[in-house]
């Protein structure tokens, strides 16, 4: 009898018991898989981080504009792809949340030192992309004005500078987005104050604890932070 491979035995050595576990075991195997694609591997820190890293990529990139060339750039690499970047990490909370029962997330966010980070980044961030939007319509009107004054009397900021002037113009809707999801505070950030507001949750003492702990370090975080860069 020829196997599939040296050293194999046949297929199927019978019909019997010894068949059963080894087709459960690969069941199960594929059930734990699809239940882990379906957000289990997934944590509170994790998904803050993520959405940090995507808000300050953002930022960051626009900090790098220096004309019309680099604004392209930024306007190509990052934020073309924001919308649709920050709205798979939003679908990655939705089955998280799903996936979990609510002690075991709220557990992860109360624990969690990246929300706290996120929850402090999102108003710096705020300001940070209120800075680099009025530096960079100063950066537009500045090479407006510098090629009216070559002789282009008539020049647009959309002519000149097509990319800075979709980016902060006065029809640039391009910021909008990051804007947006600033001023919401992400999905995370919505599980937080939603557990906060929860008094059927708040009425488990773990739960009360573990926030009253978080609230105390937030508190103590963030006058440590603030001293660092001297607010």
């Amino acid at each position: 009898m020829k196997y599939p491979r040296a050293g194999a035995g046949p297929p199927f050595r019978s019909v019997g018991l010894k068949v059963l576990p080894t087709t459960m075991r690969r069941i199960l195997g594929v059930s734990l898989l699809l239940l882990c694609g379906a957000g289990c591997r997934d944590s509170a820190d994790a998904l803050a981080r993520d959405y940090r890293n995507l808000n300050n990529e953002v930022i960051d990139a626009m900090m790098m504009i220096t004309d019309d060339a680099s604004a392209k750039v930024m306007l190509d690499r990052v934020l073309v792809e924001y919308p649709k970047r920050m709205r798979s990490v939003d679908d990655r909370v939705k089955n998280w949340k799903q996936n979990n029962e609510k002690e075991d997330y709220g557990s992860q966010i109360y624990n969690s030192d990246s929300v706290m980070i996120l929850i402090l980044e999102n108003q710096m961030n705020k300001d940070r992309l209120a800075l680099e939007e009025a530096r960079l319509k100063k950066l537009l009107g500045a090479i407006v004005e510098a090629k009216r004054q070559e002789g282009q009397a008539n020049v647009t900021p959309e002519a000149a500078c097509p990319n800075l002037a979709k980016l902060v113009g006065s029809e640039g809707k391009d910021l909008d987005p990051i804007k947006a999801n600033l001023e919401k505070g992400t999905d995370v950030i919505s599980v937080y104050k939603e557990l906060g507001q929860d008094e059927r949750f708040l009425k488990s003492a773990r739960m009360k604890s573990l926030k009253e702990a978080f609230e105390k370090k937030f508190d103590e975080f963030k006058q440590t932070h603030l001293a660092k860069i001297g607010v």
